[in-house]
């Protein structure tokens, strides 16, 4: 059916973690703006920066999860490079094939 094998894409993510090490994944206007593919493009130009500009970005967006009542349980922010597989991602198992811890920061209660 394909020409070519399919890539397992690497995408650059935003999560929240609670204190009961739940992880979530933060909508984009956490990230940037209600726009999914300009918080993608943020995450990934963050990570491409390196090292100070993640940390810039984290703490931006504990930030704005500390202002978020419904996000009140997340206790700190995670952006990781993932690896999905695009067949199971979208037959029910959106979990990453591999995943990197690029930054981590806490969200300061306001």
């Amino acid at each position: 059916m394909f020409a070519r094998v399919l890539d397992k894409p690497e995408l650059t993510v935003a999560l929240g973690v609670t204190a009961s090490r739940e992880v979530l994944r933060l909508p984009p206007e956490m990230v940037a703006n209600e726009q999914p593919m300009q918080a993608m493009r943020t995450l990934r130009q963050a990570g491409k920066d390196g090292r100070g500009a993640l940390k810039a970005l984290c703490t931006s967006i504990a930030a704005r999860v500390a202002r978020e009542r419904d996000l009140s349980r997340v206790k700190r922010v995670r952006i990781v490079r993932a690896r999905f597989d695009p067949l199971t991602y979208f037959e029910g198992a959106p979990e990453p094939e591999h995943a990197q811890r690029l930054m981590s920061c806490p969200v300061k209660a306001e």
